[in-house]
């Protein structure tokens, strides 16, 4: 997967969180190259990102990355636009209650 990674991914992070799509973040192209020498010198080996502290963590050494407090939200929290949608369900039911019947409703 890493050699799939970085062939797609020029001088950018991937964040990956279950079932949640890629999310690319901007690094510094020498850490991009100082974590790939780190998979390649030690293969098997993982990288950590850790979203809450915006840090990427390759064996010993930690690295800051940014990223927006939005998409940080939505990767935290599994949401994707289904899922930011429904987070708002009782305001949609709200205002479907206070539609005209003749006008189309949701199911």
């Amino acid at each position: 997967m890493a050699d799939a990674l970085r062939a797609g991914v020029p001088a950018q992070l991937l964040a990956m969180v279950e079932e949640v799509p890629v999310v690319e973040a901007p690094i510094d192209p020498a850490l991009e190259q100082e974590l790939w020498r780190y998979l390649e010198d030690a293969p098997g080996s993982t990288i950590a990102v850790d979203l809450t502290d915006r840090t990427v963590t390759a064996g010993a050494n930690s690295y800051p990355f940014t990223i927006d407090d939005y998409t940080a939200h939505r990767l935290l929290n599994g949401l994707d636009d289904i899922g930011i949608t429904l987070t708002h369900a009782d305001d949609i039911t709200e205002f479907e209650g206070h539609r005209p019947a003749w006008m189309p409703a949701t199911a």
